[in-house]
């Protein structure tokens, strides 16, 4: 006598499905209604590509960042190249011609606007000039940024001014950007150059380009919100009106079905992949505009999300469309769907026992799909590890068991259970759920082989 069952079916996709008697729990046939699957299917990616588009915001914005104080440095860089190139530097501090000279180029090409302060540190840590003209020819311990200049390369920050060189700057009360540059002469670095630059208009740039970004972000997942609304609304409609279908001719709904699944997989694949591709392909643009650092491993580790999130979607969509196929047996289809099953979601899944007899096209998709059904709700909602799928053959029928490891059924009733034991019921077949002895569940699908059930 089965007292009690356990086994979570509830909320199941496709529903569960219970007649009780006193020691087993029968079941009729009928066919998967998937419509609420692919719901949550759809919500779950929908909410995966806005996350995505978010993540593209935060990314663009970081970049954005990176990019501006690249390009601030680059032009810099350009300037002090060409004070190199007049032979202003590298200086003799002794030589006050030459003081004067460099005074009067930085001054007309550097200082002044936003560029509050510049300095030229010898590798010993002297400074050889300065426009501030008290710090010439003082020494102050190298910090990590100017022995980065001085190994040839190139430092960007925003300046606490806390060091002892950065007295003269305290008294401004700014927020400064602090740029160090390397000063090349025949080859080798012979000097470290240093420029502060009141951050304000930086800011400000940064700002409007963040901005610009972030409503482009807004727009992005209002499209995508209307998108997945009109989806859910066409699965919606079509949900019901396949229900209307069935209760009139059950028949008529294996086949509606069969081409039913056809479509939804293709909407799938164009409203949900296509999507992800395009992400896909816009991160790739950005990354192609990024040299080598954080932001472009960043992106890099974004693409490589999306490109999970893309093979996640064509296994669920592997799943949906393992079904029987004209010129496929029913043990090839099956097989099929262990197959499928495994590679969704690690499950361990065996098909053991002989051939069936040659059944018709309509039993052999009943059976299939109800099979299909109890093992995706082993699946789903059994929190089950290991799934069995039993061909077996007696005297007058075609039986195929399904049994899983999992926490057992509880007996309520949904849809999928209802359609599939209806689906069975006209062949005369019927489907019977048995509690294990110490665990999980077993559901017994049979088709005559006579009949109704026989090509």
């Amino acid at each position: 006598m089965i007292q009690g069952t356990l086994f979570d079916w509830n909320s199941v996709l496709t529903g569960t499905a219970v007649v009780a008697q006193p020691d087993r729990i029968v079941q009729g046939s009928t066919k998967r209604l998937r419509i609420a699957e692919l719901g949550r299917l759809a919500l779950v990616a929908g909410l995966i590509a806005a996350g995505a588009v978010l993540a593209v915001g935060f990314v663009v914005s970081r970049a954005a960042h990176h990019d501006l104080l690249a390009t601030r440095a680059t032009i810099h860089q350009a300037v002090v190249n060409d004070l190199v190139a007049q032979g202003l530097i590298p200086i003799d501090p002794a030589n006050p011609q030459a003081l004067t000279e460099l005074d009067a180029a930085i001054r007309l090409r550097i200082v002044g606007g936003e560029t509050m302060r510049v300095k030229l540190w010898s590798p010993e840590g002297e400074i050889l000039y300065s426009d501030a003209a008290q710090l010439i020819g003082r020494r102050f311990d190298l910090d990590t940024d100017v022995s980065t200049a001085l190994a040839g390369g190139t430092s960007v920050s925003v300046d606490d001014l806390a060091g002892a060189e950065s007295i003269t700057e305290q008294s401004l009360g700014l927020s400064l950007l602090e740029f160090y540059l390397p000063v090349v002469s025949g080859g080798e670095v012979v000097a470290a150059f240093e420029i502060y630059e009141h951050a304000g208009s930086f800011s400000n740039s940064l700002a409007d380009i963040r901005n610009d970004v972030w409503t482009a972000v807004a727009i992005g997942l209002g499209a995508l919100v209307v998108a997945f609304g009109s989806v859910a609304i066409r699965y919606a409609r079509g949900h019901d009106y396949r229900r209307r279908e069935a209760e009139h001719l059950l028949a008529e709904v294996l086949t509606a079905g069969d081409d039913e699944r056809r479509r939804i997989v293709g909407a799938l694949h164009d409203d949900i992949g296509q999507p992800l591709y395009r992400i896909q392909y816009g991160l790739e643009g950005c990354l192609r505009h990024l040299e080598k650092g954080a932001v472009a491993s960043e992106i890099n580790h974004l693409i490589a999300m999306v490109s999970d999130i893309d093979a996640s979607l064509r296994s669920e969509l592997r799943i949906l469309h393992s079904g029987l196929v004209e010129g496929d047996g029913l043990e090839e289809a099956l097989d099929r769907l262990a197959r499928a099953t495994r590679s969704e979601g690690g499950l361990e899944v065996e098909v053991t026992g002989g051939e069936l007899p040659s059944l018709s096209g309509t039993a052999a998709t009943a059976l299939f799909r109800a099979a299909q059904e109890a093992v995706i709700n082993a699946r789903k909602h059994a929190q089950a590890s290991r799934i069995t799928i039993d061909l077996r053959q007696g005297s007058s029928t075609a039986t195929i068991t399904v049994s899983d490891n999992g926490r057992g059924w509880n007996g309520r009733m949904g849809i999928g259970l209802v359609t599939t034991r209806q689906r069975l019921a006209a062949l005369d077949g019927s489907m019977l759920i048995e509690r294990g002895r110490s665990k999980g569940t077993r559901v017994r699908l049979s088709v005559p082989i006579t009949g109704r059930g026989l090509s």
